[in-house]
């Protein structure tokens, strides 16, 4: 696991295949997360990227894909778990309003 701490409200990731990256944020109310990887990622508020009978306990962006107005289940600070299965970059941008 990666461990980012936000000092921006605008970050890109360049990522690494296989790899979680553990984004904590001090001040977080919505994030637009946009995936320029080769497959999809995964991401919560968890770390818990298993899924049982079917069902995931993680939201996925495809590749080429955003997802805008993601609200993590945390007030104030927090963290976001990304799970990424292919290389590339994941831009993300903290909207703090």
């Amino acid at each position: 696991m990666i461990e980012i701490t936000s000092t921006s409200p605008d970050m890109t990731i360049i990522a690494e295949a296989a790899d979680t990256y553990a984004v904590k944020y001090e001040l977080c109310k919505v994030l637009d997360i946009r995936n320029a990887t080769g497959d999809d990622i995964y991401i919560n508020t968890t770390g818990d990227f298993t899924s049982s009978e079917g069902v995931g306990k993680y939201s996925s962006i495809p590749a080429g894909g955003a997802y805008n107005g993601y609200r993590p289940d945390f007030a104030g600070a927090g963290t976001v778990y990304i799970y990424v299965q292919s290389a590339g970059e994941i831009s993300i941008t903290e909207k703090r309003w």
